[in-house]
């Protein structure tokens, strides 16, 4: 088992290498990205082509008493209220309508 002075030591080493402000995935001295970092190469995929086996709901699919999720118990629901805002792009970055 290492000392915390040479677990420091090895932090400041691997701080000298070039790479960015953040560490690598597999950086050493965090003991744990040994088990935790992925061991294979990440698999890019094309979001539009998962579109086409992905399941998809449209407005006939969920009934109206499921839609609103505050109203399956008696009571006001639990937790703060949020409002959400945004816009839905396509993969070139155009509006979806």
């Amino acid at each position: 088992m290492n000392t915390q002075a040479e677990i420091s030591q090895e932090i400041e080493a691997a701080a000298q290498q070039p790479g960015g402000p953040q560490p690598k995935i597999d950086y050493a001295p965090y003991r744990s990205s040994i088990l935790r970092n992925p061991k294979q190469p990440l698999h890019l995929i094309d979001p539009e082509s998962v579109e086409l086996w992905a399941p998809a709901f449209g407005h006939r699919d969920v009934a109206d008493d499921e839609a609103d999720l505050t109203i399956q118990h008696a009571g006001t629901p639990l937790g703060e209220r949020i409002v959400v805002t945004g816009r839905v792009l396509d993969g070139d970055g155009r509006p979806c309508v």
